[in-house]
């Protein structure tokens, strides 16, 4: 700020900005955020007078000479509709972006009639414009600035208003106009009852960078020069009254390989069928499908169905993507529930992971993998394991291959496969088990009541009758019952409760020994409420000669009161518990 501040009658917001060429930049600057934009309706012939559509809104905005305005051309053309306030006008009412920057042209006179004697208000321009701009067939519009000053890198420029022939008190300094762009702007908020201050106050302390314009981007299409198709990235979306109409409902959506692209997925397009509506048959087209990633099916794929259309729909992993990528299998459904798949063809891709390499079984294949997805329905499926490739058939010879058409985690309650063929052109190289299906469930139960009662069932410390003989064990399962007994072979003779007691009294009483270099005798306490402050911990203990038993207790000696330390207390406890047990 210059001496003595702002010196405006009333708040401003300024817009300070760059303009011309980096050889020799000049500042643009306008009260009320140059923000009075009027649209052009026609230019004289020689481009030196223009009429706006309206006039400015009062006489404190009425453009002045010597004042700067800024004619801009129509970047582009977003609609054209008819024009309701003239419905037969030849011309339709456009709907336009004006461009960003655009000629600056300094006024002839103040705005109001052309010449002496003419009815309608203008702006004369000192300087005419282009051709290229004055005979535009697009529409264009004018924004007023207050005025154009020479630029000094490095030093400062005070705003002087042209009109008036004063300063408005507000200096600005531009370090490195060399690097900023052409329309490169601030804004300056300034009020009389602080003249010294400005808003943002970090322009006063550092050097900001600028304000605008602020650039977004996003992708719009992928235009393949070579053959000219466009691929459009545009995600459209529908009005709430027409999506809500649509919800309850049901839909079907096609989608052909043609209309998956590197920016369009099948992954991306089924996951924007299923926002249409509750159930959604998603039809493919004849053709292969390859899959960047695993086509992942979650809760918001609920009740879909994904069928193949007039002819055989291949699904298989991309070939120059990481096989890695497909270790969780080439679909893959988390929680879906009444998933259709019908009529689909899956070349399961072998994929293995890093920290597996060199291990056995590192390489993994599946189909279909089903992590707690119920009602999951596969029909008319096929599902084919491939040959592995020639760089690979090396390291199967050392490695091992875990491979599954439908794998199954979790709660899958529901599944249905019905008319689907299973094929692998890589022979197994495991040696099969044969199970015998008459001795599964009910055999199973059998062995297991049979060993239970071998080891668990023990005479009873005051039972003096001799141990029941187990049952035989059934016919067929003799051998994996004595398997059983040679591997988890009990105790014999097996310990009686008693020697039970002795065995665990015996430790704690080597615990306390060491931890409290104590008497031979066991601990207990038997506090009468639970420890609520630290007095509590104050407690009787009472030394006994044997442990207790259920036999009886011995007799026991009450000794003095003691106090006992939280730490102490603790390990007593401790001790106390494993004694007991």
């Amino acid at each position: 700020m210059a001496t003595g501040g702002y010196l405006g009658a009333d708040n401003q917001l300024i817009r300070v900005r760059i303009a011309g060429s980096k050889a020799a930049p000049m500042v643009l600057w306008g009260y009320d955020n140059a923000s009075f934009l009027y649209p052009v309706t026609s230019v004289s012939p020689d481009g030196t007078t223009l009429t706006l559509a309206y006039d400015p809104p009062d006489a404190l905005h009425v453009p002045q000479a010597k004042q700067v305005v800024e004619i801009l051309q129509t970047a582009a053309v977003l609609a054209t509709e008819p024009n309701e306030t003239d419905p037969g006008g030849p011309q339709p009412l456009l709907r336009v972006v004006a461009e960003q920057n655009g000629s600056l042209r300094k006024l002839a006179q103040t705005y109001g009639p052309a010449t002496p004697g003419s009815t309608g208000n203008a702006i004369v321009l000192a300087t005419a414009l282009p051709m290229s701009v004055a005979q535009s067939p697009l529409p264009l519009f004018l924004r007023v600035w207050q005025a154009e000053l020479p630029l000094t890198v490095g030093a400062a420029t005070e705003l002087t208003d042209p009109v008036t022939g004063t300063s408005t008190g507000v200096t600005v300094t531009i370090t490195s106009a060399g690097a900023l762009a052409d329309g490169a702007y601030w804004l300056i908020a300034v009020r009389p009852a602080t003249p010294q201050g400005a808003y943002p106050e970090s322009l006063l302390k550092t050097p900001q960078p600028p304000d605008g314009p602020r650039r977004w981007a996003c992708p719009l299409a992928v235009i393949d020069w070579g053959t000219g198709i466009v691929a459009d990235c545009r995600s459209i979306f529908d009005n709430l009254v027409t999506l809500t109409a649509r919800k309850p409902g049901c839909c079907t959506v096609s989608i052909g390989p043609q209309d998956v692209t590197a920016t369009a997925s099948l992954q991306i397009l089924i996951d924007q069928a299923v926002s249409k509506a509750q159930t959604v048959t998603v039809c493919l087209s004849p053709g292969t499908y390859s899959l960047p990633s695993p086509l992942r099916l979650t809760r918001q794929h609920d009740g879909l169905t994904l069928e193949a259309c007039g002819g055989p729909a291949l699904l298989r992993a991309d070939p120059n993507v990481a096989a890695s990528q497909f270790v969780d299998g080439l679909v893959v459904l988390t929680g879906a529930n009444a998933v259709t798949l019908r009529g689909l063809t899956l070349h399961v891709p072998y994929a293995t992971t890093a920290f597996e390499q060199g291990l056995p079984g590192s390489y993994m294949g599946f189909g279909v993998h089903a992590r707690s997805a119920k009602k999951l329905t596969l029909q008319d499926c096929v599902i084919e394991f491939p040959e592995f490739a020639a760089s690979q058939l090396a390291i199967l010879a050392v490695e091992y291959l875990f491979a599954a058409a439908v794998y199954l985690q979790g709660d899958c309650g529901g599944l249905t496969v019905c008319g689907c063929k299973f094929s692998s052109a890589i022979a197994p190289t495991y040696t099969a088990i044969p199970i015998q299906r008459d001795n599964s469930a009910l055999a199973t139960m059998q062995t297991k009541s049979v060993v239970m009662e071998r080891l668990v069932r023990q005479p009873s410390a005051s039972s003096a009758q001799a141990p029941p003989s187990p049952q035989p064990a059934p016919a067929g399962l003799t051998e994996a019952v004595e398997r059983f007994e040679t591997t988890f072979q009990p105790a014999s003779p097996p310990p009686t409760r008693a020697a039970v007691f002795a065995d665990r009294a015996a430790a704690s009483r080597d615990i306390l020994a060491a931890t409290r270099s104590a008497a031979p005798a066991v601990t207990f306490l038997w506090p009468r409420r639970p420890p609520h402050n630290p007095r509590s911990l104050q407690r009787r203990a009472w030394s006994h000669s044997t442990c207790p038993s259920r036999q009886g207790a011995p007799t026991s000696t009450r000794p003095s009161r003691r106090k006992w330390s939280p730490v102490c207390w603790e390990m007593q406890r401790s001790a106390a518990r494993n004694s007991r047990t």
